[in-house]
């Protein structure tokens, strides 16, 4: 339930490995005892359980990419990401610099009916398109034409012009493997944008710990052996935000518009109860009554390169 559809059990095995921490440590020349560096982000938040409600799919479609800025407009999200060699990745872009105040995000990706923006023959099916899912991108996709690729996606989106305060994955590509994390990582660092993901110990050294602020990285795709419905998908979401412990928890959400014709295709029945889930005023009410924070992806990326100040 709580997993976007193609991600594998790769990623679980990564969950059940995840140590929670918010700050790095600092230890002087004496060897003295390690001491915890409070950064501004963990004063700010401290013992509150806060969300990032992203809005995936941008550039995908106009059917993903409108109803997402809506979405926002609305207050039911509070960041997106964006699909950058998508079908509307073109006009999203124009109109992402619309809304300079919505925080965007680079769905980085290795899966989609759309050409890969670089050359490597690994990233394409016997179409000449990236691949359809997850899986299928793990077992062909080589590690190094993985980050060509995604380092292209990401150049792209910077040399529009757009502010790009994270780094998450599209259909959980770069938790599939060991090999295609360090990929992502390295362009985190590479362009000083968070890498959308909890700490897993034994994949990042420990003295980098502190470059992952977030607590957990997970949403509701298809509800399992459940109608979709409103009022299933509701109880759905309120027992996992139930289960939250204080810290910053990122969310995948997918938005949609009812369609004028009302013929449901796809996954848009999902995504218009998504939408009227998080824009709902007694979802937002609640949400404040239980004591939920919302913020956007800012923080994460101010907090993400004060620490990254002293790497080269």
């Amino acid at each position: 339930m709580y997993k976007k559809r193609t991600v594998s059990a790769v990623f679980i095995v990564f969950a059940a490995m995840l140590i929670y921490t918010f700050s790095g440590c600092t230890a002087n020349s004496n060897n003295s005892p390690i001491m915890k560096v409070e950064s501004a982000l963990e004063k700010n938040y401290n013992g509150k359980v806060v969300l990032i409600v992203n809005g995936d799919d941008v550039g995908i479609a106009e059917v993903f990419t409108d109803p997402t800025i809506d979405a926002y407009l609305k207050g039911a999200i509070s960041s997106a990401s964006i699909v950058a060699p998508g079908h509307d990745a073109e006009r999203s872009i124009k109109l992402l610099k619309q809304h300079p105040n919505l925080p965007i995000g680079i769905h980085l990706t290795l899966t989609g009916d759309w050409k890969p923006l670089t050359s490597g023959a690994s990233l394409r099916n016997s179409l000449g398109l990236m691949w359809n899912t997850a899986e299928e991108a793990a077992q062909h996709v080589v590690p190094a034409e993985a980050e060509a690729e995604w380092d292209a996606q990401i150049k792209k989106i910077l040399d529009a012009g757009l502010e790009v305060t994270h780094l998450d994955s599209h259909m959980g590509c770069y938790f599939q493997s060991k090999e295609l994390y360090a990929a992502a990582y390295r362009l985190s660092k590479k362009f000083r944008i968070p890498l959308i993901s909890p700490f897993f110990d034994g994949y990042i050294p420990q003295d980098e710990r502190k470059f992952f602020s977030i607590a957990s990285y997970s949403g509701i795709y298809r509800l399992n052996n459940e109608a979709e419905t409103l009022e299933n998908r509701a109880a759905a979401y309120w027992k996992m935000l139930g289960e939250l412990k204080p810290g910053i928890h990122y969310l995948y959400t997918h938005q949609g518009f009812e369609p004028v014709n009302k013929v449901i295709t796809g996954d848009i029945d999902l995504r218009i109860d998504e939408t009227k889930f998080w824009s709902s005023e007694e979802t937002k009410k609640k949400l404040a009554e239980k004591g939920y924070v919302v913020i956007g992806c800012a923080p994460v990326k101010a907090d993400f390169q004060a620490k990254m100040k002293d790497v080269k």
